[in-house]
């Protein structure tokens, strides 16, 4: 099966059946697929399944894998929904810091027509140690490889 990420019309056909699976209460019957993206130089892996989204490293860039994340460590964790000319995504991004629990935060956003998906939040910022001194705004983006 060709991946959603390249096509928009194959997205757009992906997301109606699994809305109507998910609708049908099918679970036997679930809409799943996969697709590698790219985050910040990292390789990713987004795993879509009955309109839960997982976006997991697959190859950390050394600047992140310094922190500890190795590849399976998950990103984001959410839902996508669809909308006319793409899908809205909500969740929970993560941060990491070498010796630290990762730190989650909230994020909205939405994957437009070309595959794109872009998620913004306020993100946790650690003070020295792992406790968290405030927030500050993020977007995260994720392309199509």
């Amino acid at each position: 099966m060709m991946g959603w990420k390249n096509r928009a019309g194959v997205f757009g056909l992906f997301v109606a059946c699994m809305l109507a699976l998910l609708a049908s209460g099918s679970a036997a019957h679930a809409a799943c697929d996969s697709a590698s993206y790219d985050h910040n130089g990292s390789p990713m892996d987004v795993h879509v399944c009955d309109g839960r989204m997982v976006i997991e490293y697959d190859r950390p860039r050394s600047g992140i894998a310094d922190q500890g994340v190795r590849p399976g460590t998950v990103l984001f964790r959410g839902r996508i929904h669809d909308l006319a000319g793409g899908a809205r995504i909500d969740g929970r991004a993560h941060v990491f810091r070498r010796g630290c629990q990762p730190a989650s935060f909230g994020v909205v956003g939405w994957m437009d027509d070309s595959g794109v998906i872009t998620m913004e939040g306020r993100a946790p910022v650690r003070r020295s140690g792992c406790s968290v001194g405030g927030y500050r705004k993020v977007v995260l983006v994720f392309e199509a490889r």
